[in-house]
């Protein structure tokens, strides 16, 4: 796991747990190798961990990252500063949860408490992986391609005109 940042059930107090985390370089580089960046310099992370009742923890935080990815057009690279809200409930086991109603429409992830700890850098790293910019592009960047096989035709049906067999 890129980000071994975990925390131990026990470990959360009554009132809650308050962390503010810093990734180094080193997690930084496997975090954005993992998740095919190609750079990341920063994660940070400022969350609140709170028991919801018997075996239920809710995480609650922001995580903030500077991510380069590769432009579609250009294949230069695009920086991004990302900053996102998590909202996550552990609970026991997610997978019989998911059998279970809950609310459709509460903005929440479920996630398994594993072994008594709580995978809190696993999902800052699925969280940052979805939401980067699936389609990064230089703004001064466009995409400006003919075919110049097909320079007298044009049009939607140009390329099925290529496959009719004579009769």
């Amino acid at each position: 796991m890129p980000l071994d940042w975990t925390e131990a059930i026990t470990d959360v107090p009554d009132k809650g747990l308050e962390r503010v985390r810093q990734a180094t370089a080193a997690e930084c580089a496997i975090v954005g190798e993992d998740i095919g960046l190609l750079g990341c310099t920063r994660i940070a992370a400022r969350y609140r961990v709170q028991a919801r009742g018997k075996d239920r923890y809710m995480l609650v935080g922001t995580v903030e990252a500077d991510v380069t990815q590769e432009c579609v057009v250009t294949v230069e690279p695009v920086e991004a500063h990302m900053k996102f809200p998590i909202e996550v409930a552990f609970v026991p086991d997610a997978e019989a949860l998911a059998g279970d109603l809950v609310d459709p429409f509460a903005n929440v992830e479920y996630e398994s408490i594993e072994n008594g700890r709580l995978a809190v850098g696993r999902v800052i790293t699925e969280e940052l992986a979805s939401r980067l910019d699936p389609y990064p592009r230089r703004p001064e960047s466009e995409f400006d391609w003919k075919d110049t096989a097909d320079a007298g035709k044009s049009g939607p049906f140009a390329a099925l005109e290529k496959l009719k067999r004579p009769t």
